[in-house]
């Protein structure tokens, strides 16, 4: 999709799930944020640990996935992994100042004290998918029959968390192996880039709308756009939420895969009703917000997510 003339893009939205190219992102910014990661997974253990993820503050690193998912999700991902975490390290912070409503974080962001130069280069590659986000808001909203700006006060004040993923070699994880267990984002909109999939040979998987298992062959800066659970339950089920997975090749890698996940939320104080988008769904409005966390509090530990 080019992010150039609103009326070919919008034509393409019918599916929950698309490919853009021509965003405007600098390759330099995509290139820095590779590098400064690459540089942070490479890390000794206790030095990535000193900005060890926790369950009250869900924000630093993960060496192991543990996230939640919702308890049919759950079985689903027993099956699909016997059991096991996923396979996976990750780095996340939520920049705001002040953080998501109801987070018990102390002391500031956990923002490591190497590579040189880790937060600047995570920032701005932060700020480039604030803005991208923004302009597919807008072409969002014209493929739902509103004005472009419709989501735009909503907007201000969004909560977003930028997430840096590294897959590594396992040898414990046989041909075929999950890495990232099935599941679906609890948000509105995630942006994720493949940095490397190309060269690694290890791809997202989603379920396409005939409901088998497909691999999203990004390469270079194109990035990969998914509706999550609360545009699912928005638009009355337009769009629904990509149930999406990431499985080992066949053969060892030959190089680590990295990607980089930028998870959206509209501002917590919004609130979401079907019938903004189908005058003939059942009032149900709901704060965007508290949906986001009910996902969040009745699900279980059992992985992680990208």
């Amino acid at each position: 999709m080019l992010l150039g003339s609103y009326n070919q893009s919008v034509s393409g939205i019918r599916y929950g799930c698309f490919i853009i190219v021509n965003h405007g992102v600098p390759r330099e910014v995509c290139q820095d944020v590779e590098q400064t990661s690459k540089e942070f997974f490479d890390l000794p253990v206790e030095v990535k640990n000193e900005v060890l993820a926790t369950a009250d503050d869900f924000e630093g690193y993960d060496a192991g996935g543990e996230l939640l998912y919702t308890s049919e999700e759950t079985e689903e991902h027993l099956k699909d992994t016997r059991g096991q975490a996923d396979a996976k390290e990750s780095y996340q912070i939520w920049p705001s100042t002040s953080s998501y409503p109801g987070s018990t974080r102390s002391g500031g962001t956990k923002w490591p004290r190497l590579p040189q130069g880790f937060r600047q280069k995570y920032m701005a590659y932060y700020r480039e998918m604030e803005r991208l986000t923004s302009l597919i808001y807008q072409l969002l909203a014209i493929a739902l029959g509103k004005e472009p700006q419709y989501f735009e006060e909503m907007n201000e004040g969004h909560l977003a968390v930028l997430r840096l993923l590294c897959y590594k070699d396992n040898p414990n994880v046989s041909e075929g192996g999950v890495r990232c267990s099935v599941h679906s984002d609890w948000g509105p909109l995630t942006l994720l880039r493949q940095a490397n999939s190309d060269t690694c040979g290890m791809y997202l998987q989603i379920v396409d709308p005939l409901g088998e298992w497909m691999d999203v062959k990004t390469r270079g800066d194109e990035i990969l756009v998914n509706t999550g659970d609360m545009i699912d339950y928005w638009t009355n089920h337009r769009w629904g939420a990509i149930k999406h997975r990431v499985v080992q090749p066949e053969g060892p890698l030959t190089e680590p895969r990295y990607s980089f996940a930028y998870f959206h939320a509209f501002n917590p104080e919004s609130m979401a009703d079907p019938r903004d988008f189908d005058p003939e769904a059942p009032s149900r409005p709901v704060n965007q917000w508290d949906y986001v966390v009910r996902k969040k509090v009745n699900s279980m530990s059992a992985g992680d997510a990208e």
